[in-house]
């Protein structure tokens, strides 16, 4: 996450004007979600990786 923080600290033009996340993703997870019918920016987004302080804020809904 920090390389992806470095990347989104430079000019639009040197990271093709898009922000980069990182993403941890399992192979039985694509196929799950593809069964399902979902779009693939659906399954990224859900498995960005977010900064610890976003994780924590979740914590409180359980």
């Amino acid at each position: 996450m920090a390389w992806c923080e470095r990347i989104n600290q430079l000019p639009p033009e040197h990271r093709q004007g898009l922000p980069w996340h990182y993403v941890l993703l399992a192979e039985d997870v694509v196929h799950e979600w593809q069964g399902k019918g979902a779009h693939l920016a659906q399954l990224l987004d859900f498995a960005r990786l977010r900064p610890l302080a976003s994780a924590s804020l979740q914590a409180s809904l359980l």
